[in-house]
């Protein structure tokens, strides 16, 4: 298994790790810091044997992109009790560039023959429109209640950060690890 996204530099990624341990002890939630690296998808989770022919394709088109900013000071909170799965994110905002990469990101990924399509692209939202750091996932609903009112009451945070790369993960002992990071060229 692989997915594609882009892996929080420091100081954001440690703030993300030690939230997200922090929450799994106070709440007794699953610490996603030990799921995978804190990180923003663009690609859900999918198999492949072209693995090498995808990062091939992926690392030439990111090599001819432009570098934006993506800014993270918000909580957003995602209480869907239809499917369980109420979480609660870091929400990232990106610049004009950073928007016109991802969307151009998005639509390249969609034309490799070799990598299967994204049961998650073609929602209402787009990838650009929902870019997100998981800090808290599968919550049962009073649990989401608890936690969503620990982190509004919380202190604020901001990190501004480069999206200056691209990564592909796998999985290395059930946890979601960088493969491959590539840089984005200009």
């Amino acid at each position: 298994m692989y997915f594609i996204g882009f892996t929080l530099p420091n100081p954001a990624r440690s703030a993300h790790e030690d939230e997200t341990g922090d929450l799994a002890s106070r709440f007794g939630i699953q610490d996603l810091g030990k799921r995978s690296v804190p990180h923003l998808t663009f690609w859900a989770p999918f198999e492949t044997d072209a693995i090498d022919v995808i990062i091939e394709r992926l690392r030439e088109f990111c090599s001819r992109q432009h570098v934006g900013k993506v800014v993270c000071n918000d909580y957003e909170f995602f209480n869907n009790t239809e499917k369980g799965t109420s979480s609660i994110v870091w929400r990232f905002t990106p610049d004009q560039t950073a928007l016109v990469f991802v969307r151009k990101l998005t639509q390249f990924l969609s034309t490799i023959p070799e990598l299967p399509s994204d049961d998650r692209q073609g929602r209402s939202k787009t990838r650009e429109e929902t870019l997100h750091a998981s800090v808290a996932r599968f919550l049962t609903p009073e649990q989401f209640i608890e936690v969503s009112k620990y982190c509004k009451d919380k202190q604020k945070f901001s990190y501004e950060m480069k999206l200056d790369s691209v990564s592909v993960y796998y999985q290395i002992d059930g946890k979601w690890e960088d493969m491959v990071v590539m840089p984005i060229g200009k």
